[in-house]
């Protein structure tokens, strides 16, 4: 499996903790994208990523076309993925 680049939009409290609106990673999974997260701004790690997961009350979402959660999601070179909180307001 191949790694893809990707762009990560931070919204809401994340970018707030994050201090960034977007970050460039390479990944093939979301799992793999999480724990990279997790790993580059550990300010996240057990708020929003935990251990390669997404925590409850979180979605990504993949170029606006689709929300998910599934840790297993393939990447594609090129993906635009929104962290964001599930909750009203973000």
């Amino acid at each position: 499996m191949n790694n893809s680049h990707v762009t990560v939009e931070f919204l809401g409290i994340v970018r707030q903790k994050v201090g960034l609106e977007q970050a460039e990673f390479t990944a093939c999974r979301l799992d793999d994208l999480w724990t990279l997260v997790g790993e580059k701004y550990p300010q996240l790690e057990g708020v929003c990523v935990e251990r390669g997961e997404l925590k409850n009350g979180y979605l990504a979402s993949i170029d606006g076309r689709r929300f998910t959660r599934s840790a297993d999601e393939t990447l594609s070179a090129g993906d635009h993925i929104l962290l964001l909180s599930a909750d009203a307001g973000g």
